[in-house]
């Protein structure tokens, strides 16, 4: 085996994980997170319950996995400094969209997290360590590229950035997966910038 061929029994447990994986995504668009089962998951992927179990210990775990690989940089950082320095709305309006479009995107994986949060307070949890880790990855970025963020700590720009990115999440969610309020993704989007700006005016100022 040369240097550069990977071992077999890693070849093996990444083919494994994925069939649960893409097993899983296909179930998901075929009916609702809570009348899938691992034992539903098994019997789809062809492979036995406990084949399963020695990488994911439920259900849950399967979806934080994925959700955790489909991040997708929706905000870049000279979009950040708009937002926050100059109060940009243009770039605002463009973050939201591309976070309501990878929604549109991972419908059925969005809908399920969704559904999760509320039936799994740990996953709740872990979401909010996710926008954390998120916001924490950029201030670090743009304080390293000298960036001026004026007086605002970092503990006052993440903690403004929780509660907006919670307010947009939970929006997004409810236009998608339950009834809709607003008439268009256009004035969703322009509600939502708004808000956001509105919200960094009023700690940041």
């Amino acid at each position: 085996m040369s240097d550069k061929e990977e071992p077999k029994f890693h070849r093996d447990k990444e083919g494994k994980i994925k069939k649960i994986i893409d097993t899983f995504l296909v179930m998901l668009n075929k009916m609702e997170y809570s009348e899938i089962s691992t034992n539903k998951i098994a019997k789809e992927a062809e492979v036995s319950i406990g084949t399963l179990y020695n990488y994911f210990r439920n259900k849950e775990e399967i979806l934080q996995f994925i959700f955790s690989n489909i991040s997708e940089d929706i905000i870049e950082l000279e979009d950040v400094m708009k937002i926050i320095v100059e109060r940009d709305l243009h770039a605002t309006k463009k973050f939201i969209a591309n976070y309501l479009k990878n929604h549109q995107d991972y419908y059925s994986l969005n809908k399920a997290h969704d559904q999760a949060m509320i039936i799994n307070q740990n996953i709740f949890l872990a979401f909010q360590e996710t926008i954390r880790a998120y916001v924490s990855s950029y201030l670090k970025i743009a304080r390293e590229n000298k960036f001026d963020f004026g007086s605002a700590t970092d503990e006052v720009l993440t903690k403004v950035f929780l509660i907006v990115l919670n307010i947009i999440d939970t929006q997004v969610h409810h236009h998608l997966f339950r009834k809709q309020v607003f008439d268009s993704d256009t004035d969703l989007i322009n509600y939502l910038a708004e808000l956001f700006q509105f919200t960094l005016n009023l700690y940041l100022s």
